[in-house]
């Protein structure tokens, strides 16, 4: 009986670490199934997010452009701030319908804001 001993407890011990193996592997599947749960959670609400702000820096861009194209000019922050809307615009993939109005926008005289608006610059 003593010789089967050795035997026994490697057997013993084969299956304990095959179960455990198993069960750690299962762990680790759940756990990779989650992450890329959550990744593809994350990319949808990413995608959404910048989406969003592409349309509010479009109907912003097309504002400010209706504004200055009333007034036939604009001021040298108005310039920086439509240059800084149009590039961030541009990168989360706008289309070319804004890049004919930048060209245009960037047409209009550029001057300090007490001639672009000289009522206001009085009061």
């Amino acid at each position: 009986m003593t010789e089967y001993l050795p035997v026994i407890i490697n057997a013993a011990l084969t299956l304990i670490v095959g179960v455990l193996a198993r069960k750690l592997k299962a762990a680790l599947d759940r756990a990779e199934a989650e992450r890329e749960k959550q990744e593809r959670e994350f990319a949808t609400v990413w995608g959404g997010l910048q989406e969003g702000l592409k349309v509010l820096l479009r109907n912003q861009l097309l504002e400010n452009y209706q504004a200055a194209r009333q007034r036939g000019k604009i001021t040298y922050d108005e310039a920086d701030a439509w240059e800084a809307m149009y590039h961030a615009y541009h990168n989360l993939g706008g289309n070319g319908v804004i890049d004919g109005i930048h060209d245009s926008f960037r047409r209009f005289p550029v001057g300090p804001e007490a001639e672009v608006y000289p009522q206001e610059a009085r009061q």
